[in-house]
């Protein structure tokens, strides 16, 4: 929670890179909906290396928040998602909430 909102909070940050910071879906959740969607300046979202995040229930409700928070966060241009726990569902809902982005901005990494 206090990542997101320093997120919300800080208009100059461009880039996070939340690379294998073992994040579960509940943190995914709460940084997209209180971080990702309120950020005026964030480019650039790393979350690589955080294969649990999208698994179950838990991680279906944190896709679709991510997916919300793409939409109202167009700064955002890049995003690099580990994707060995997600589903072609979970990957699609985002692709779709990427439009209309360029499709080389949005990576999953296997």
């Amino acid at each position: 929670t206090a990542l997101a909102q320093a997120l919300a909070a800080c208009s100059s940050l461009q880039t996070l890179n939340l690379k294998s910071c073992g994040m579960s879906a509940e943190g995914l959740a709460v940084l997209a909906t209180q971080g990702v969607a309120k950020s005026s300046s964030l480019s650039s979202l790393s979350l690589w290396g955080n294969w649990d995040m999208l698994k179950g229930a838990e991680g279906q409700a944190a896709c679709t928040a991510l997916a919300q928070a793409l939409a109202a966060c167009p700064s955002l241009q890049t995003l690099r998602l580990g994707g060995r726990g997600s589903s072609k569902q979970q990957r699609d809902q985002l692709r779709a909430a990427w439009a209309p982005r360029p499709p080389q901005g949005i990576r999953f990494k296997a």
